[in-house]
């Protein structure tokens, strides 16, 4: 039995992510498999990861994605938390939100209550 350690609730969505780099033109796209109010779960190939790890150059890997699913968004920070192996070309990336504003933050609340009805608590930290 695990007991459940995040503050938010994560929620299982299937749309498409811009991954963005500073150090590169090309863009990627990758799938948000899960979401919450604090961070992003992306499932990706290996290609994908080693791209992306070379492309930034600071600890802790932080780089800009764009949740498709709703583009108002915008280009929203993320740190690198778990890069989890699931085979030998797929992985999945845990992310957090960095520095997000009070209209993503609103933005996000309304995604995840257009999926489900989650009791969202209001003591965000700015």
């Amino acid at each position: 039995m695990s007991i459940e350690r995040r503050f938010y609730p994560r929620k299982d969505v299937n749309f498409s992510v811009s991954i963005v780099l500073k150090d590169s033109e090309q863009q990627l796209t990758s799938t948000a498999i899960n979401i919450s109010l604090s961070g992003v779960q992306l499932s990706a190939d290996k290609a994908c990861v080693d791209f992306i790890l070379s492309h930034t150059n600071h600890h802790p890997t932080q780089f800009q994605i764009i949740l498709n699913e709703d583009k108002k968004l915008g280009l929203m920070t993320v740190r690198v938390i778990v890069i989890r192996r699931i085979s030998q070309n797929d992985f999945l990336l845990g992310l957090k939100f960095i520095n997000i504003t009070v209209g993503q933050l609103t933005s996000i609340e309304a995604l995840l209550s257009q999926q489900i009805n989650v009791v969202v608590k209001q003591n965000w930290p700015t």
